[in-house]
């Protein structure tokens, strides 16, 4: 049964990364506010053989990003350097409550808050490209 926002009700789930695709791609969560470098990111990622599940923040919505685990099941979440400082804090707090063991990656523009940076595995600058952003993925799944 589906709530009015067509979300499933809570209930416990096995939080291990898992393929979802039926071709066996390697889900990701990638987190954004800007939606033309979310598709961007999206398009390379799903080029190098990842299925990407993309989200912007909708606080409106109670839980969306563990919901989103939950229905996914990513093996990685990214979020990108368009979140603001408290919507990284918000984003890692939720998924690491939800899905423990899921690798945290953040794309930075520049330095991270403490307290933004001790929540994620993997920081990354958002300079240093594609092929890196690639690499770092496929390094720490």
């Amino acid at each position: 049964m589906s709530d009015r926002h067509g979300m499933q009700p809570e209930k416990e789930f096995d939080s291990r990364p898992r393929s979802n695709d039926p071709h066996g791609k390697t889900t990701l969560l990638c987190v954004g506010n800007d939606e033309a470098l979310l598709s961007y990111r999206c398009k390379v990622l799903n080029l190098a053989g990842f299925e990407v599940v993309a989200a912007r923040p909708q606080p409106e919505l109670k839980n969306q990003f563990s919901s989103l685990c939950r229905l996914h099941g990513p093996a990685m979440a990214i979020a990108c350097h368009t979140l603001t400082a408290n919507q990284r804090i918000h984003l890692a707090r939720e998924l690491r409550e939800a899905c423990p063991h899921l690798p945290l990656l953040a794309l930075t523009n520049g330095a991270l808050t403490a307290a933004e940076a001790q929540r994620y595995d993997v920081l990354l600058d958002s300079l240093d490209g594609p092929a890196e952003l690639i690499r770092q993925v496929r390094c720490h799944l």
